[in-house]
């Protein structure tokens, strides 16, 4: 009877969502998982404000450059500095008369688009740089999951945490490949069978994040070959749709929502999936525990 329950559960969206707000709820309310939120926020801005400033750099000194090229060393800055002032110029009036072409910066095929792309190029390199990364996030939402529901802390985590050792270099960047691939093969195959659009891509954008997001587990922290990885994930996929489209859906809106839910991604939401992973860890305890018991 308990397996044909998990059985339906695992093709769940509800029990997917409720574990987001369950695994939220815990992660917001953890004083330890706040802190290094916050923390890692810190350096996550630093980042970002380097990333910031080498896209900003590059891109003005390509422009500067193609001028001093076509036009020479002294009409080019001249030009260049009299159309800079004619533009500004002219949005500044647009913008008194209410007709500010605000899509031609901040739409979808804007010119500040490389912009948008920052946020998650800073998080990669946090991620990458600062050692309090995503899977110590969440090995800390594995604790409080554990916590609420009155399992042993040292028994629970920390045979996971025993378990778990630092990925290098090489391993983080292969497995960002098969992520990659991954992610491209199935919006390749859902867009050749059932066209893009609607709540289709919504919910595939919702399964490829939620797919990345279990491999910090899976993969990362329980050694787990990516094709079991992805076993996994299809077996459990209206689980992880469940879980990932309220965040997907709010994200694909342009303006500050889109901002708020990527800053509340980072680490809330990779803490929040070990209520996720739930039947994965109770596994996974549950065999640990057995070996233990076999060595004693």
């Amino acid at each position: 009877m308990n397996s044909i329950t998990e059985f339906i559960g695992s093709f769940s969206i509800v029990h997917g969502f409720l574990a987001l707000l369950h695994g939220l709820s815990g992660s917001v309310s953890s004083s330890k998982i706040r802190n290094t939120y916050f923390r890692f926020i810190g350096y996550f801005l630093m980042i970002t404000i380097l990333s910031y400033t080498i896209i900003s750099a590059t891109i003005t000194g390509t422009i500067v450059l193609w001028f001093l090229l076509i036009l020479g060393p002294i009409l080019g800055p001249i030009v260049l500095f009299g159309l800079c002032s004619f533009i500004i110029f002219s949005l500044f009036v647009l913008w008194i008369m209410g007709q500010f072409p605000t899509s031609l910066f901040m739409g979808s095929y804007g010119i500040l688009q490389p912009f948008f792309s920052a946020t998650q190029v800073s998080y990669l390199l946090a991620a990458l740089l600062i050692p309090k990364t995503c899977e110590e996030f969440v090995l800390d939402g594995i604790d409080v999951l554990l916590w609420k529901q009155h399992t042993s802390k040292g028994e629970g985590s920390s045979l996971i945490r025993q378990q778990y050792s630092r990925r290098t270099w090489t391993q983080r960047i292969w497995l960002l490949c098969y992520n990659f691939l991954f992610a491209v093969t199935i919006r390749f195959w859902v867009f050749l069978l059932l066209g893009r659009g609607g709540i289709i891509h919504h919910a595939v954008a919702a399964f490829v994040a939620g797919s990345q997001l279990v491999s910090v587990y899976t993969v990362s922290i329980q050694k787990q070959k990516f094709l079991t990885h992805v076993r996994w994930c299809f077996f459990h996929a209206f689980r992880i749709i469940g879980f990932m489209l309220p965040l997907q859906l709010l994200q694909s809106h342009e303006g500050m929502m889109s901002r708020l839910v990527s800053f509340l991604w980072l680490g809330f939401t990779y803490s929040a999936s070990a209520q996720l992973l739930e039947p994965l860890v109770k596994q996974d305890l549950s065999l640990l525990s057995d070996q233990k018991q076999k060595h004693l």
